[in-house]
């Protein structure tokens, strides 16, 4: 998917993105003192669209699973047409897939300082959801500690 640059998303319009879950940002709950994560959950809103992100870090090494889901806001178990997922840092496609007709895609990621997960829409619309190596380093995989 080579010909999908920043060049050629520049064109496009990207649909207001809204954070609805971050599990890194649930709260703790009593009586421990850290979380011990090895995976995050992230659900975002672009307009009837829900976007429904797992990172899950390998404990052996720097990769990570990231595993997603495009779902229409109104129906999500009306099917999807495959789209294109793409896994931008500045210009480079880091890494690219597309989604099955569940809306479901997977890709395993090197953690970067900067990246986009693109998803190009239909009408020359996108979505576009910043994952920086914060997202990734938040994912440890040490043992949640009672108080």
């Amino acid at each position: 998917m080579e010909f999908f640059t920043r060049r050629w998303l520049e064109g496009r319009t990207r649909l207001p993105v809204r954070l609805v879950v971050d599990t890194a940002q649930s709260p703790l709950s009593e009586g421990v003192r850290r979380r011990g994560v090895i995976s995050r959950h992230l659900l975002y809103q672009a307009e009837n669209l829900f976007l429904d992100l797992r990172i899950e870090r390998d404990p052996r090494g720097r990769r990570a699973v990231l595993v997603g889901q495009l779902a229409d806001l109104g129906d999500p178990t009306r099917p999807v047409s495959p789209l294109p997922v793409l896994l931008l840092n500045e210009d480079e496609v880091l890494v690219s897939t597309g989604t099955n007709r569940h809306g479901e895609f997977q890709m395993i990621i090197e953690p970067r300082q900067e990246m986009q997960l693109v998803l190009p829409l239909g009408g020359g619309r996108l979505v576009e959801v910043s994952l920086d190596r914060g997202t990734m380093e938040r994912l440890e995989d040490e043992p949640e500690e009672p108080a």
